[in-house]
């Protein structure tokens, strides 16, 4: 079975529907895919698409917008955990039963939460998989001790590269990791509707979920110094939105625009929401800005 916490589709869901696909060929018989939120959403569509068994157990939403990571997170949630704490163990007791009733010997996590949610609810007599798309080392330090708590339960946890790996090896002694590269399949670029190129100048992107550490504003600072510079020789595009109900691990997109106004460039940037044909937009652009304030997991 695998296990994924949203049905939005961001990188992570973009490896889950990678490892469906090769389950399938290989003819392995799964009991398809546990997402731990409303079933709603692009991951969905991909999924029904595939003929693939969909269960869903939805978060509560207090629970799901709980992260230590973000500014001032941890405070905030260890202040909160006392209320959140019979909901949450109501929803494990949920999942537990899910689990229990299931006739998968192997249960394979993808993401932080759903990894945790996974390892704390399986019953004994099933395998669970981590499959890691973060530094948790950068996690705080109540998630860091669940980490800890929880890791013993897990038999393999599958890096997206060697840096994770490296992370995970320092983090988690003895929990055993096998490194994954995460495949680009090379079919056709399917065609994308994008704001018009401008004659003569070159389309400049950002594609990433609205975290706050992805860079959205290092990026904007840098669009307006280029556009002092070189007025009318670049077109700049921001892609995305937010994947995750995190609160204040998101940046809000009216700050951004109201950013870009104050910077003098609101008529040279174009917000685009998020769009599930991520390979035909890499291809229309001519320049593709990585502005993460953090280490990238890949």
């Amino acid at each position: 079975m695998f296990i994924s916490l949203t049905a939005q589709l961001g990188g992570v869901e973009r490896v889950l529907l990678a490892c469906v696909d090769a389950a399938q060929a290989m003819g392995c018989v799964t009991d398809g895919v546990l997402l731990l939120t409303a079933s709603d959403g692009p991951t969905v569509d991909e999924l029904r698409r595939r003929g693939v068994a969909l269960k869903s157990l939805a978060l509560p939403k207090a629970v799901t917008r709980m992260d230590s990571s973000s500014r001032g997170g941890y405070l905030r949630m260890m202040l909160r955990l006392p209320f959140l704490l019979p909901a949450l163990l109501l929803y494990l007791f949920r999942l537990r039963r899910i689990l229990a009733r299931s006739p998968a010997r192997l249960l394979h996590a993808h993401g932080l939460k759903a990894g945790l949610l996974t390892a704390i609810a399986a019953p004994h007599d099933r395998q669970v998989i981590w499959h890691v798309h973060d530094f948790l080392s950068l996690r705080g330090r109540f998630t860091i001790r669940l980490l800890r708590f929880t890791a013993p339960r897990v038999s393999l946890a599958v890096a997206v590269s060697d840096a994770i790996a490296r992370d995970l090896a320092q983090l988690l002694p003895g929990l055993p990791v096998a490194t994954l590269p995460n495949a680009v399949g090379a079919g056709f670029l399917a065609e994308v509707a994008l704001p018009r190129k401008q004659q003569g100048r070159l389309r400049v992107g950002l594609l990433a979920t609205f975290g706050y550490w992805k860079g959205h504003s290092l990026f904007l600072r840098a669009a307006a110094r280029i556009h002092a510079a070189r007025p009318g020789t670049m077109q700049f595009l921001i892609v995305g939105g937010a994947l995750h109900e995190t609160g204040s691990a998101q940046t809000d997109a009216r700050d951004l625009r109201k950013q870009a106004d104050a910077l003098g460039i609101a008529e040279t940037v174009e917000f685009l929401p998020f769009n599930p044909n991520v390979r035909g937009i890499y291809e229309s652009l001519d320049v593709i800005v990585n502005s993460s304030t953090q280490p990238e997991p890949f």
